[in-house]
């Protein structure tokens, strides 16, 4: 498999990843968010090596992933993931990315307080 294009649709991205874990593909998919996101998900003999959503990595940006309802992808074979952060199989790590997604907003991101962790400084007060 050289390449794979098309759109994402609600529960695509689950569909897609267990597809190309089944064709052990080694590549990178790109997805893209209407709303100029977009993230990277690298494969390696069909399992993921890498996710990067910044500022999310990984199984907290596989589980943001998971739940956007549009946007387009596109698979590239051959290239490699620029890090190995991920020993999963693919259906265990859409387990545990799925687990995450239904977890409570409490333990959601806190956007503030990411940005002031990357720029070093302190954190703005917190709004009720």
């Amino acid at each position: 498999m050289t390449s794979l294009s098309g759109r994402l649709a609600p529960g695509a991205l689950a569909d897609l990843l267990q597809y190309l874990a089944l064709s052990r593909a080694s590549g990178c998919l790109l997805l893209r968010h209407p709303q100029r996101r977009h993230a990277y998900v690298y494969l390696e003999n069909g399992r993921v090596a890498f996710v990067d959503a910044r500022p999310l990595y990984d199984v907290a940006a596989l589980s943001e992933l998971l739940g956007w309802q549009d946007g387009r992808f596109a698979f590239r074979a051959g290239i490699p993931a620029p890090r190995r952060t991920i020993d999963m199989a693919t259906d265990a790590l859409l387990l545990e990315a799925t687990r995450r997604a239904d977890e409570p907003a409490l333990s959601s991101v806190d956007p503030d307080a990411v940005l002031t962790a990357v720029n070093g400084e302190p954190a703005p007060p917190r709004r009720p």
